[in-house]
């Protein structure tokens, strides 16, 4: 099980039925379980039209930062775009340079060197822009929180107009101008624009009105890619760019763009916002990673397709690296764990030997692994630079401003962030993060499965049906690909696929047989075997093999089945063993037979040497059913009372603990010998000779 909890939502059936007359009772369904139950919210969460999308002079400072490009441009001013070098960053600064390249200025291009420099604006950086006579910095998804960069650079002579998504700090840069949705005075309706958006904007504004559909043609691809690629929540004004961006991207203008997507093996025309996240954004962020972020920006800014061509391929290759390098620090980062003795609680690990460029992508796999915020610092010359994940129901961002006098420097959301610290404050920010931690705890339900619906009739699986999610594409953060779930089905086969890193499932339910798909799972750590019962959470999606169509269920967890019944079953032990009376139908509930035995004593001898295990009672019980995907909590109770009752164990409990020893080696026991079983029995038995 990845997830502790699964979040079960349901539909209701009357809104589900008229929702579906626009379009599938599958998507009826989906919008109903979200929220949506009238016409006008359907139509207004499906919306494309360009008209919903807000003016630019909306943000605060928009007109300053008009004015002062405007100057720049009329005087034909050295102006320079600032970027980062991430795939936000990226596409921000190669949609400005463009645009600024249409109205007759060649701008100067800075992203700093991930590895030797780091995030953001820099002294040294400003100097030289300045050295080459350049009186206008423009950034881009970066300087929202470069205050003292800002003024350097006006000691130069150098103007700042600053364009930025990022969380703000208690004070703005005092820029030309500060256009960033967040900054706590703007009024700008829409705050989850992505460095590209923002950047998208300040072109916007600098034209007329009338040409949005002309620059989202344009530009489009840029805004698509960028945004996707920053994970932000593809709702309101982000899914119009979007989804007019995915236009742009089959449109094919961009030879950079196209030779991106043929390198990939992903065919232009039916790209999806999917295949920009998990395919082209992570080639684009891998040069910046492996620090040679010129190359992704020659690549999209190209009019040469052999060159096009050529930076493609550089850019598949340095991916490949990235992620070899990426694995080797994370098997280092799970045995340095492993070594310490880690529990729960925050992670925070640091090495000198490594690579600063992939330290977000491990960060985020350990976060998801340990279900905690995760920072992967690396060290070099007494200084460390780290990348934060924040785990669900924790704010990163907050947690680093209450460390903030411990640190060098920082900056990101609440999600994600960076960090810059002095190794000889690292055991003090350590200290000081734990101790945030500990005062503003993750939310436990945030670490949670979040399913649409449980299926009841299989009619929802048909393939018309599931073709028709499409309907609410594309699908991203805040608007992500449905999630549903089948109950208490059986597993009928499993098949090593990928050289044995993905495995082919076969689950059986209302008498149908239905394909699976679990990606990044071994058949070594796959618990249930063929003919076990459980529960499946899956993204039901169309596989278009050899011109053959059919609907393949994409597991996102699996659970034993009737999991979700754990706190029912365990209220149950405790008020048959706390002496309340129970029904029939309960006593078969909590009545194992000679199996859930057999089964829960070959686990507990293979627990520990020791023959001793002791732990939270309910932790402990849905463990057992966990780890041997059979039985179920109530029934492995009682067969722990029975064991101690017959001699086999010693059950010691103390309000919410227990402790099991086993008692010599397990010998065959009479078990209808058990008082208990019988008591329990007996409530059976009457209950079958009233019905006779």
């Amino acid at each position: 099980m990845k997830y502790s909890n699964w979040r079960i939502s349901k539909f209701s059936a009357s809104a589900a039925r008229f929702l579906a007359r626009r379009s599938s009772s599958l998507v009826g369904a989906v919008l109903s379980a979200r929220g949506t139950d009238s016409e006008e919210e359907f139509c207004a969460l499906l919306s494309d039209d360009i008209h919903n999308i807000h003016s630019p002079f909306l943000l605060k400072d928009m007109d300053k930062a008009v004015t002062r490009i405007q100057n720049a441009i009329t005087e034909n001013e050295r102006v320079a775009v600032y970027g980062d070098y991430d795939a936000d960053g990226i596409t921000s600064t190669c949609l400005l340079v463009s645009f600024l390249r249409t109205h007759g200025l060649e701008p100067e291009i800075y992203i700093p060197n991930r590895l030797e420099e780091g995030y953001g604006l820099s002294a040294a950086a400003i100097q030289s822009l300045a050295d080459k006579g350049v009186t206008l910095i423009i950034t881009v998804d970066c300087g929202v929180t470069s205050a003292a960069e800002v003024e350097f650079a006006k000691s130069l002579g150098v103007d700042t107009v600053i364009s930025d998504h990022h969380e703000c700090k208690d004070e703005l840069p005092h820029a030309a101008a500060v256009v960033n949705p967040k900054r706590p005075d703007c009024p700008y309706p829409y705050k989850q624009l992505a460095g590209v958006g923002v950047a998208f904007k300040v072109v916007c504004a600098m034209c007329r009105p009338s040409e949005l559909e002309t620059l989202l043609c344009r530009y489009g691809d840029l805004v698509a890619m960028g945004t996707v690629a920053d994970i932000m929540p593809l709702t309101g004004e982000n899914r119009i760019l979007v989804k007019y961006g995915l236009r742009a991207v089959a449109d094919g203008a961009r030879p950079g763009v196209a030779a991106l997507i043929s390198s990939a093996g992903l065919d232009r025309a039916k790209i999806t916002s999917e295949n920009i996240g998990f395919t082209i954004a992570p080639r684009i962020n891998a040069a910046g990673r492996m620090g040679k972020a010129e190359e992704a920006l020659t690549l999209l800014l190209t009019s040469d397709t052999l060159e096009a061509d050529r930076y493609a391929e550089n850019l598949s290759a340095l991916n490949s690296e990235r992620r070899q390098i990426e694995s080797d620090i994370t098997e280092q980062v799970h045995a340095m764990l492993k070594a310490e003795g880690y529990e729960s609680g925050p992670i925070i690990m640091a090495c000198e030997n490594w690579h600063s460029g992939v330290t977000g992508i491990v960060a985020s796999k350990i976060m998801e692994r340990y279900h905690a915020p995760a920072i992967i610092i690396c060290m070099e010359d007494g200084i460390g630079k780290g990348s934060c994940r924040g785990s669900s129901g924790f704010n990163m961002f907050e947690a680093l401003k209450y460390c903030g006098d411990s640190l060098i420097a920082f900056g990101g959301h609440s999600a994600a962030a960076g960090v810059t610290v002095a190794e000889s404050d690292l055991e003090q920010f350590k200290h000081k993060f734990r101790e945030y931690y500990n005062q503003h705890p993750p939310d436990a339900a945030a670490d949670c499965l979040n399913i649409d619906f449980s299926v009841k009739n299989p009619g929802m699986l048909s393939l018309d049906n599931v073709t028709s999610l499409e309907e609410l594409s594309p699908f991203g953060k805040g608007n992500p690909y449905p999630t549903l779930a089948i109950e208490n089905a059986l597993l009928r086969g499993v098949t090593p696929i990928g050289g044995g890193k993905h495995l082919k499932l076969k689950i059986e339910k209302w008498g149908q047989l239905f394909d699976c798909v679990y990606f990044g799972m071994s058949e070594a750590e796959f618990p249930p075997k063929p003919g076990y019962a459980l529960d499946i959470a899956f993204a039901p999606k169309v596989n278009d093999f050899r011109n053959k169509r059919s609907v393949q269920l994409m597991i996102s967890d699996i659970r034993p089945a009737n999991w979700g019944k754990l706190e029912a079953s365990l209220q149950l032990c405790g008020r048959f063993y706390g002496g309340e009376q129970i029904t029939a139908c309960e006593a078969k509930a909590i009545c194992p037979d000679r199996s859930d035995f057999v089964c829960l004593w070959r686990h507990l001898s293979k627990a520990d040497e020791s023959g001793v295990i002791s732990g939270v009672r309910e932790k402990l019980l849905s463990g057992f059913v966990e780890k041997t995907w059979r039985g179920s909590c109530a029934k492995y109770y009682t067969c722990l009372k029975v064991m101690d009752e017959l001699g086999l164990a010693d059950l010691s409990e103390d309000d919410e603990l227990i402790r099991i020893e086993l008692l010599g080696e397990a010998v065959r026991v009479d078990l209808e010998g058990s008082a208990l079983l019988q008591s329990i029995r007996r409530i059976q038995d009457t209950y079958e000779e009233r019905l006779n």
